[in-house]
């Protein structure tokens, strides 16, 4: 049987990440598999694990509330050397991260997959602005 899978970050573990709420030397992350009813809407509402425990996978071999990770390191990459840059008229699935063609010393994320237009859009300096490109929405 084939299954797909896709690694998504929440949007406020990032924003408490960014912002030091929650120090990534101490803390512990767990990676936990979600059924795929599971609404990706969630990445930007939820934020306990109470709310999506229900969501989560059962079976042999998987431990239930996740399994932590170990040996984790936070590495530090300047948005303007992000390897990949936006290009026109390329399909982007939600979650894709890029820079903008010019840096603008920000990353953004797909929230809404789709296109890309054929014009470079202005990309605002602004977080929580979201830029709209052909049918693809970034944040």
């Amino acid at each position: 049987m084939a299954t797909s899978s896709t690694a998504s970050l929440y949007s406020s573990f990032l924003a408490h990440a960014f912002t030091g709420l929650i120090d990534l030397a101490g803390a512990t992350i767990k990676l936990a598999l979600l059924k795929s009813t599971y609404a990706a809407a969630g990445l930007t509402t939820d934020n306990w694990w109470s709310t999506i425990s229900a969501d989560e996978i059962a079976g042999t071999g998987y431990t239930a509330g996740g399994k932590a990770l170990t040996g984790t390191s936070v590495v530090h990459t300047l948005a303007g050397t992000w390897a990949l840059s936006r290009a026109s008229t390329t399909v982007y699935g939600y979650g894709a991260i890029i820079r903008p063609a010019t840096a603008n010393g920000y990353l953004y994320r797909c929230v809404v997959g789709g296109t890309s237009g054929a014009a470079v859009p202005t990309f605002s300096p602004v977080v929580g602005v979201t830029v709209a490109d052909g049918t693809v929405t970034w944040a």
